[in-house]
């Protein structure tokens, strides 16, 4: 929700859509698409790992009890149809091809699998998602142009290159369940250099391709240079704090990033 918010405002900022009435219907809108987004990938992702879940997250709604699994899957077919008609009210023809294409992203990855593989869970679903739920954001307040294209595709490349981090988490239950985690393949030293490297690399193009392109001013300078601290604490902290509840803190404060990041195009772009 905060990500898909903040690119709206920078959509409206950058399209001088600045109206009172605009700005409702643009927030409204982002509130609606969103919720929705979440609920669906949410319903689907439960359904598909009830059983992995009744082991790890007995709290769950449908393992707790709380739902049946015959109400999940007719809240997920309602949710599935709903998606796309509110994209169309909101958006028209344009916003309705992002709601399909993050159905049918979010449905290929909980159905095929794709969280069994490192690469496929994070650089591929993780950067294609990313790519269409901003890309979504932005037309609901304007038209797709060259400048949110080469913020959108920088971002989405860069957080599925980085977003390995989080399944330091959960190392040993990755490992039960068999899955094909970074650190499950490559170990834990080398797999947490590969991610810290990474991360500490971000910076660079980040000041290539968003903020370089940007009229300098102090404002931009300072936000770029918290972005870069950010960064670096969270390539400190992969490598040098180890833990579950340390690796948690240090993918939040990654997450944190993802939005400060997208919050900078509302002044930079």
């Amino acid at each position: 929700m905060i990500p898909g918010l903040l690119m709206v405002l920078a959509a409206t900022r950058v399209s001088g859509s600045w109206g009172l009435l605009e700005c409702f219907g643009n927030v409204a809108g982002c509130l609606a698409y969103f919720g929705l987004a979440i609920y669906a990938f949410c319903l689907c992702n439960q359904v598909v790992g009830i059983e992995e879940d009744r082991l790890n997250k007995p709290d769950r709604v449908i393992p707790s009890g709380l739902l049946e699994t015959r109400g999940a899957l007719e809240r997920l077919a309602l949710a599935l149809v709903a998606f796309p008609l509110v994209a169309m009210l909101l958006g028209g023809q344009g916003l309705t091809r992002w709601a399909l294409a993050w159905e049918l992203v979010f449905l290929f990855y909980n159905l095929f699998g794709l969280d069994r593989h490192w690469f496929t869970k994070n650089v591929v679903f993780i950067g294609l998602g990313v790519l269409v739920l901003l890309a979504a954001a932005w037309e609901i307040v304007a038209p797709l142009d060259a400048l949110a294209w080469r913020w959108i595709i920088v971002i989405a490349v860069i957080f599925g290159a980085t977003l390995n981090l989080q399944d330091f988490r959960d190392v040993d239950g990755d490992r039960a369940m068999s899955r094909g985690t970074l650190p499950v393949t490559m170990g834990q030293d080398r797999s947490r250099w590969i991610v810290a490297i990474s991360i500490a690399c971000t910076p660079i193009i980040v000041h290539v391709f968003l903020f370089a392109p940007a009229q300098w001013s102090v404002l931009t300078q300072s936000i770029e240079i918290g972005l870069t601290a950010l960064n670096l604490l969270v390539a400190y902290r992969t490598v040098r704090r180890r833990g579950p509840a340390a690796d948690h803190t240090t993918y939040m404060l990654h997450t944190y990033w993802y939005c400060a990041v997208i919050g900078a195009g509302i002044f930079v772009m």
